[in-house]
């Protein structure tokens, strides 16, 4: 099984490499032409945006792996993403901007034309994560993932434009991320052939119910690291929030990695019975695990030196924030695969308690210790509210299934057949004209 899963994830994770390596040419484009400051204001806009749409999309792309099961529902629930995705996002975006006005939030309210232009990309994102689903219950991950790298091709390009003519400011960098996600959208409804004519309205509604269930607890956990640039940008500065900001993108890298393999056992997570279900998640945990402790320590070991080098010299505390975020966030990134299964347990109380007290315990030490630590102090509370997730989650997980704790650890096969997919990747390239 897992030489199975190697052969699944060879090309997704060299698609999500590309993927990574447009993201942080851009994230150094960024950083070197808008500075700390410029670049916490950036980002900044685009936290305000990312938490709209996390609290907007009502967790419909879980909703979906639960209703997957039945195949007659299937062409309807691929048509409704192109409904329910537009609607969901565009009120989203209302909510938000009735909040900044409401709120006088002075960071959003200081540019409000470039606050309208980043909300619109609230409908997009909603619309994309729910097409994403669609194509990973298909088991058609390539597309999702190139598609991805489309989107991201396309803002290192532009931004590399405006950069090399001495014009890139923060009203051209919003707007190339608005391109960027509209051209991954379109990517993924081309070549998927995604349309409308099988849409159910009835269906929509019941799928937005079942998403509701567990959307809290999403939520919560979704929106930390983003609410935490908020509140650093709130109480310290803008240039904070932009040291934050490399820090959070950073640690990020580690998770969209994980995704990969979560999105490669998706469609099987979600087919199978459920006691072969949750033998595909532990399989999943477990490669998970084994490339996020693999990745993390190779990020960690080169922070000090990467960052200053690559962002320049004036980001160079960025490296004490990712050493307070790495450990949490490295926990909850390898047992992404989890949440899926306990999605289909179908228990939103207890799915829900878990993510609301972490956000809670994130909340509560992030009071306590940014005032004596600053940006240290916001990663460690970030870090720790992620470990407890995390190891709840899972002890919840193993408690379900009966598993061992063993289960989910990565061991000398895991290693074997990472080292079979580099043997594989060595010989595609020595082969190649």
């Amino acid at each position: 099984m897992t030489s199975g899963w190697g052969t699944a994830a060879l090309g997704t994770l060299l698609a999500r490499a590309a993927t990574l390596a447009m993201t942080m040419g851009s994230g150094v484009i960024l950083a070197r032409e808008l500075a700390p400051s410029g670049r916490g204001t950036y980002y900044v806009l685009l936290s305000v945006a990312i938490s709209s749409y996390f609290l907007g999309n009502l967790s419909v792309d879980q909703a979906m792996v639960s209703r997957w099961q039945r195949q007659a529902e299937r062409p309807a629930l691929r048509a409704n993403c192109l409904l329910l995705g537009p609607v969901l996002g565009t009120a989203a975006a209302l909510v938000a901007a009735a909040a900044a006005v409401a709120m006088g939030d002075r960071a959003s309210l200081r540019e409000p034309l470039l606050l309208a232009v980043v909300l619109l990309t609230v409908p997009i994102n909603v619309t994309g994560t729910y097409v994403t689903a669609a194509l990973g219950l298909e088991g058609r991950v390539g597309l999702a993932t190139w598609g991805s790298f489309g989107g991201s091709a396309a803002q290192f390009a532009l931004l590399a434009l405006c950069s090399a003519a001495g014009s890139l400011t923060i009203a051209r960098a919003v707007c190339v991320w608005v391109l960027s996600v509209t051209v991954t959208l379109a990517l993924f409804v081309r070549f998927g052939r995604f349309g409308v004519a099988c849409r159910e309205t009835g269906l929509a509604v019941r799928t937005v119910t079942l998403g509701l269930r567990n959307h809290i607890g999403l939520v919560a956990v979704q929106i930390l690291m983003r609410a935490d640039v908020l509140v650093l940008n709130a109480t310290e500065s803008a240039a904070t929030a932009g040291l934050f900001s490399v820090a959070v993108t950073l640690v990020d890298l580690v998770s969209v990695a994980t995704m990969s393999l979560s999105l490669v056992g998706l469609a099987r997570q979600a087919d199978e019975e459920i006691e072969d279900a949750a033998k595909v998640t532990a399989t999943a945990t477990r490669l998970a695990g084994l490339v996020g402790v693999a990745s993390m320590a190779v990020l960690c070991l080169t922070a000090p030196v990467l960052i200053p080098l690559v962002y320049g010299a004036e980001f160079r505390d960025s490296a004490v924030a990712l050493f307070g975020l790495a450990p949490g966030v490295l926990l909850y990134a390898v047992t992404r695969p989890i949440w899926t299964h306990l999605v289909r347990l179908d228990r939103p109380g207890t799915a829900t308690g878990i993510a609301v007290l972490a956000f809670a315990l994130n909340a509560a030490l992030a009071l306590a210790l940014i005032p004596a630590f600053g940006m240290l102090g916001c990663a460690i509370a970030s870090s720790i509210a992620f470990a407890c997730f995390a190891a709840t989650q899972t002890a919840w997980f193993l408690r379900a299934t009966g598993l061992p704790l063993s289960a989910i650890v990565p061991g000398p096969r895991e290693v074997r057949a990472v080292l079979r997919i580099l043997a594989r990747v060595r010989q595609r390239l020595a082969t190649r004209p």
